[in-house]
């Protein structure tokens, strides 16, 4: 039988899950004792459980009420064992476990994705008369200022002003690696306010397909000016007729 598993949040940031890291890691846990090697014992000598005289079980009387049962159960002395120590171990006192603590390095793949289980196979607590249990790492990723992952996918908000959103404008982002990706509008085409630019290959790294990215969709927020002057909104009636006055032009 496999004793329990050990899980452990282990937090990424995106700059991380983006270019892949080696991160390590201390946990403590509970390990066969080195000086009696697991028994126990000092010197690993033991003797007939004087309790149950080495059968490993002792007679019990169950009360029923009106009658009584007598039962088999394991001895409390030895745990079923029919032995306990000569002496105890000087180490570990009886316990057969010490504490000790482990240090673990975790490789972080390129695009791996939040939640997502690293096992460190063995690496676990060790349980008296059971194999060693696992560790589990489950990657947890923090939150980032500029981007949000979903899936393969980043997203972001991208302020320009309304002049930009007119007449086109270009932006450069500096992506979690450092490098620099720029963002255009298209060619004689106004921007409506919370449109999308999206750019394939700026992404996440697809963890699958090495060499493969997801897309970069960036939410375009039109800055609007809080005020006018008279001049500039005589300009603005010029250039945009009223309802009645765009009518008579069509006409």
């Amino acid at each position: 039988m496999k004793g329990p598993e050990s899980k452990i949040n282990f937090p990424v940031t995106l700059e991380e899950l983006y270019k892949g890291t080696q991160k390590s890691f201390n946990v403590n846990r509970n390990v066969y004792c080195t000086k009696c090697k697991g028994s126990g014992a000092e010197g690993g000598k033991t003797k007939t459980c004087p309790k149950c005289k080495g059968a490993g079980q002792v007679k019990v009387l169950q009360d029923m009420g009106f009658m009584q049962i007598q039962m088999n159960q394991p001895c409390d002395k030895c745990r079923g064992k029919g032995r306990t120590n000569e002496k105890d171990c000087g180490v570990c006192r009886g316990r057969k476990v010490v504490n000790e603590q482990k240090s673990l390095t975790v490789d972080v793949a390129k695009g791996a994705a939040n939640g997502e289980k690293i096992v460190f196979e063995r690496q676990g607590e060790q349980v008296p008369d059971m194999l060693q249990g696992d560790i589990i790492i489950l990657l947890k990723q923090q939150p980032h200022n500029v981007f949000k992952r979903v899936q393969n996918n980043l997203y972001m908000n991208m302020d320009i002003t309304l002049k930009e959103a007119l007449f086109g404008y270009e932006k450069k982002v500096t992506h979690l690696d450092g490098h620099e990706f720029s963002l255009h509008s298209t060619y004689n085409k106004v921007v409506q306010p919370f449109s999308w630019n999206i750019l394939k290959g700026e992404g996440m790294p697809i963890k699958s397909r090495d060499g493969d990215f997801g897309e970069m969709h960036a939410k375009l927020l039109v800055k609007f000016p809080t005020s006018l002057t008279s001049r500039q909104k005589e300009l603005i009636e010029q250039i945009f007729p009223d309802e009645d006055e765009a009518q008579v032009l069509q006409s």
